[in-house]
């Protein structure tokens, strides 16, 4: 298995493995386990100490549901019930280790013209995008591809699943540009196909992560339901690695899963298609160190917006499915006020995952740093909602004083129902 790729393209240096792990470098290259660099100069900086800030610990794409009259869960956490490779005939195929099923890295300078292994050796038979010449696809100025399952029931071994599969197939797309808007940004897409034998009720695709702003014991979380986002930033001005410009990472739902909605048009696999939508987030949890979950039920809860126990979330006398949904810049609604080693999840669903159904879902990631915690912050929902050029992060950083003057740096005021 490859867990030894990274996209490096812009401000940002993420890992990227095969087995539904996201930002945390599995095999150690770098001498850690973090895997989320920011702000990314050079690999030399960071294997010198002169540049090598991390905001992320580990992070992958939880899927839960009920099968039955149970519920399955599969985790990519500290470690992944995922195995690399496409299904075959309803399983996992055997040879799951083969080479063919690495993590594929294109660059924007090594395509028709100077090709590299990956460009040569891309793999469309097990449904890596091609471009309408049908060329391997270059999204930004670097792409990753790989697929991966989660049908190998001896791999259902981490406390937050250890259930039986489910048979989803994922195919994983990570991309990043240098363009000047894009410059803070790593972008995600994960389609998935149920080729196994199971209709999965109430389904929840969730994105898990263990947020560590340099110092892993001073951070905070929280959402922005307006525009389906979730984020960490630091408890205080001050942070053990950062010093006194914390910078704050989030990312932001851009499509979710599709469900029939008469007189709708939603966005799948790249095509329009009408009497269905894309559902935004519809659940947001935290949890801290030491309070994980240790069960599948525990981590279906975290996904549905409930506590870790099943027990409803309540804020002012309303039961939320979205924790610390307030706006911690105006210091109005709920917000998180208790620094701590925290961990966090964005779910969107339920949907109904029958054999034969697909379905696509895509998130964009940043990290950015002002010049105290909740100027990060301000910027931070800037580049997520694209409206921040990079060229203009330093200027915006010195003079924003007055947050809630900026239309796009906006959160749920209050609470709402249900």
């Amino acid at each position: 298995m490859s867990h030894r790729k990274f996209v490096n393209a812009n401000k940002l240096l993420g890992f990227v493995s095969n087995t539904g792990s996201l930002f945390n470098d599995t095999e150690s290259l770098f001498g850690r386990l973090d895997g989320l660099y920011y702000p990314y100069t050079t690999i030399a900086d960071i294997q010198s100490g002169v540049n090598d800030k991390t905001v992320v610990y580990s992070a992958g794409l939880w899927i839960g549901g009920i099968v039955g009259y149970d519920t399955l869960v599969t985790v990519a956490e500290y470690s992944s019930e995922y195995v690399p490779g496409s299904m075959m005939a309803g399983s996992y195929d055997p040879n799951y280790l083969d080479s063919k099923y690495r993590v594929y890295k294109l660059y924007r300078d090594s395509m028709t013209s100077n090709p590299n292994v990956d460009y040569l050796q891309w793999p469309a038979d097990q449904g890596a995008p091609l471009d309408s010449a049908g060329n391997p696809m270059l999204l930004g100025d670097q792409t990753t591809w790989c697929v991966y399952n989660d049908a190998k029931s001896g791999e259902h071994q981490n406390n937050a699943g250890s259930s039986a599969p489910m048979g989803i197939e994922v195919r994983q797309t990570v991309w990043a540009s240098n363009d000047s808007s894009e410059s803070h940004i790593i972008n995600v897409k994960y389609q998935l196909f149920n080729k196994g034998a199971k209709h999965v009720a109430g389904c929840y695709l969730a994105f898990w992560a263990d947020p560590d702003l340099g110092g892993s014991l001073d951070d905070l979380v929280g959402c922005d339901t307006l525009n389906d986002m979730f984020f960490a930033y630091n408890g205080t001005n001050t942070d053990s690695k950062y010093g006194s410009a914390p910078p704050a990472w989030g990312g932001k739902l851009v499509a979710g899963p599709i469900v029939p909605s008469p007189g709708d048009s939603a966005i799948y696999f790249g095509r329009m298609v009408y009497g269905y939508k894309n559902l935004g987030m519809t659940a947001f949890s935290r949890y801290i160190n030491g309070t994980d979950p240790s069960h599948r039920t525990h981590s279906y809860n975290y996904m549905r917006g409930l506590n870790r126990d099943g027990s409803v979330v309540i804020y002012n006398g309303h039961i939320l499915h979205y924790a610390y949904s307030g706006d911690p810049i105006t210091q109005v609604g709920d917000f998180d006020s208790a620094p701590s080693d925290k961990r966090l999840m964005a779910s969107v669903g339920p949907i109904t995952f029958s054999p034969g159904d697909s379905q696509e879902v895509v998130f964009k990631f940043a990290a950015i740093a002002g010049n105290n915690r909740l100027e990060s912050l301000g910027l931070l929902k800037l580049a997520l909602n694209g409206s921040l050029d990079a060229t203009e992060c330093t200027s915006i950083a010195a003079t924003v004083n007055d947050f809630g003057s900026l239309t796009n740096v906006r959160f749920e005021p209050t609470p709402s129902a249900g």
